[in-house]
C-alpha cells in the first residue's frame, strides 16, 4: 500500500510541475500582427567598390498597374491588327498602319521586359504604344 501511495504522490507532483511550467496550457501574450497594406520592393545595386545605390522602392500597386496596362494595350493592338487586315482586304494602302503596328508591338514587348525598378519606363513604353496604335488607326481612315 505504501508503494501505491508513493506512485500517486509522485504522479501528482509531476502533474503539478508540468502544469506550473506551462507545458500544457500555453498562452500567447503577443498582440496580433496587423496585415501589411502593400508590398514594397527595394533594389540595391553596386555602383562602385565603395558605393551602393538604393533604387526607389516600387510598390506592388505600381507593378499591378503596369501588368494591367500591358493587358489593355495588348488588347488594343489586337483590335488594331484586325482593322489593318480588314483595310488590306479592301485594297487600302496599309504601309503606315503596319509601321505603327510594329512600333506599338516593340514598345509593348519592351514594357514586358522591364524590371520592377523600371516601372516609369514601362509605363512610358505603354503610352508610346498607345500613341502608335491611335496614329495607325487614324492612318486607316
Amino acid at each position: 500500500m505504501k508503494k501505491t501511495g508513493m506512485k500517486y504522490l509522485l504522479f501528482i507532483i509531476l502533474l503539478m510541475a508540468v502544469l506550473s511550467a506551462g507545458c500544457i496550457f500555453v498562452k500567447n501574450n503577443n498582440p496580433p500582427i496587423p496585415p501589411t497594406p502593400q508590398i514594397v520592393y527595394v533594389t540595391v545595386s553596386p555602383v562602385s567598390a565603395t558605393q551602393v545605390s538604393v533604387n526607389p522602392p516600387v510598390t506592388l500597386n505600381r507593378m499591378t498597374e503596369v501588368v494591367a496596362t500591358i493587358a489593355v494595350t495588348d488588347a488594343d493592338l489586337q483590335v488594331f491588327r484586325t482593322h489593318i487586315d480588314e483595310r488590306a482586304a479592301q485594297g487600302f494602302d496599309i504601309s503606315v498602319a503596319e509601321a505603327k503596328y510594329n512600333e506599338a508591338l516593340q514598345k509593348i514587348d519592351s514594357a514586358r521586359s522591364r524590371t520592377s525598378n523600371q516601372v516609369t519606363e514601362a509605363l512610358a513604353d505603354l503610352k508610346a504604344a498607345s500613341v502608335a496604335i491611335n496614329d495607325g488607326e487614324n492612318s486607316l481612315k
